[in-house]
């Protein structure tokens, strides 16, 4: 059982009344907390024992709770939730509470975290360094020990990149596992809630108390066999991540692991083509219905002058003004040509040597500076940062797969970077498994 033993609910308010500094919240309030906490403990019934009881959860401020606003770290939207969104209220009939509502990158579009409305959020680890995003405040409040766990959401990235430049783990379950409900969406085929913590072991729990499905067994390393992909996924990296990269490849070798090379020809054509047709169809789709009534906007004009964020405003701004015949035409053909051919590039491969699971490093960057802004620089060369930072984990949203990110080092001294293991569809509870057997091998 996973519970927040280790702290005493007054001493974690002090704690991040103390850390107000790293924006890890949008809102927190501390006599709130306090309340939530103890009618945690007043709801526990001895017989069974509630899986969470007393754990303190991290909330991406894009998912409801009843009562409160969901902002999407984002000033136009103004709704009260009306509703608990049914992953979190599963949590919540489990045992845990809500700390706070955690700070994003704003309309969770971006990979920095850095919001103009509720400040930019900073890496425990080192302040200087980015959280990533958008799931930033998440992984922040996590990393720096703020609450046992942490929900966030993930459509391109945003919730495994956080992981990564923090040090925790990351999960994104296969697309439809976990209700969609009560989410402020951005890409609605893309999107999904995922759990955040510091071991693999306690997302299994936060999983099973979401689906209701049993405890994932143990495996053996000595039974698995790991893809390692050639291409883009593990070229071109920046050194620290090369080396970290390497120095797990080799521990898993030697714990009984057997990698296998695994070829995915024209993999990043694919993604390229589908990935920024999927997003902005979706978002303009759905931004009148979905998005819009959130808000205190009469039109998509009042609501792209709220947003505080220049490169989110700009972003919006910019798909909002597509044309949505030539936008609908684009996204047909991606959803009958272009995935179709992902999911057979990617089955075929998995398939043809009977592999359990694949690895790669989650970005092909470490954390970078908490300043960074349209660009950084990867071997010497500049280059876009939210086109580099997204790069490698494009192809689960797309179409589905569940997708982990645990934390390694190239040494005990570098920054966290992250290994991200893949699978296919539905699983879920097998790629659990494999990431609990890897996180310990890795952590010896």
């Amino acid at each position: 059982m996973v519970t927040d033993s280790s702290y005493n609910a007054a001493q974690l308010v002090d704690k991040i009344l103390r850390a107000e500094r790293l924006h890890c919240f949008i809102r927190f309030d501390p006599t709130r907390a306090l309340q939530r906490a103890r009618s945690a403990d007043e709801c526990a019934r001895p017989d069974p024992a509630p899986r969470l009881q007393g754990m303190a959860l991290a909330v991406k401020d894009n998912i409801d709770l009843e009562g409160e606003v969901t902002t999407a770290g984002c000033p136009a939207l103004t709704r009260v939730a009306t509703q608990t969104a049914p992953v979190l209220l599963r949590l919540l009939q489990a045992g845990a509470y809500v700390i706070g509502k955690s700070n994003l990158h704003e309309l969770a579009f971006g990979v920095t975290s850095q919001n103009a409305a509720f400040g930019t959020v900073h890496n425990p680890l080192n302040e200087a360094w980015s959280a990533g995003g958008s799931s930033g405040g998440s992984a922040a409040a996590v990393a720096a020990g703020l609450a046992a766990a942490a929900l966030g959401t993930d459509t391109g990235g945003s919730l495994r990149i956080p992981a990564a430049f923090c040090g925790i783990v990351g999960f994104r379950p296969s697309t439809g596992r976990y209700s969609s409900e009560g989410v402020v969406p951005l890409a609605r085929s893309r999107d999904t809630i995922g759990p955040m913590a510091r071991t693999v072991r306690e997302v299994q729990l936060l999983d099973a108390c979401i689906t209701g499905e049993q405890a994932v067994p143990d495996l053996a390393l000595s039974t698995l066999t790991l893809g390692v992909p050639d291409g883009f996924l593990t070229e071109n990296l920046d050194p620290l991540v090369s080396a970290a990269f390497s120095r797990a490849l080799t521990r898993l070798q030697n714990a009984g692991v057997r990698l296998r090379k695994m070829s995915l020809p024209g993999l990043w054509d694919l993604i390229d083509t589908a990935s920024p047709v999927v997003t902005a169809h979706e978002l303009l789709r759905d931004f009148a219905a979905f998005m819009l009534p959130r808000s205190n906007a009469a039109n998509a004009g009042e609501f792209i002058a709220q947003i505080a964020s220049p490169d989110v405003k700009e972003l919006f701004a910019a798909v909002l003004s597509m044309d949505p015949e030539a936008s609908a035409r684009r996204y047909v053909q991606v959803q009958t040509d272009v995935l179709p051919a992902m999911q057979r590039l990617i089955f075929n491969a998995v398939n043809s040597q009977a592999l359990d699971a694949w690895i790669f490093p989650t970005t092909p960057v470490p954390g970078f500076s908490v300043d960074a802004n349209r660009e950084l620089t990867l071997n010497g060369r500049s280059e876009p940062l939210f086109r580099t930072t997204v790069r490698n984990l494009q192809q689960a949203s797309l179409i589905g797969l569940p997708s982990m990110s645990i934390p390694i080092r190239a040494d005990e001294q570098a920054r966290p970077c992250g290994l991200c293991i893949e699978a296919l569809p539905g699983a879920d509870r097998r790629l659990l498994a494999i990431g609990a057997a890897v996180q310990a091998a890795l952590d010896q």
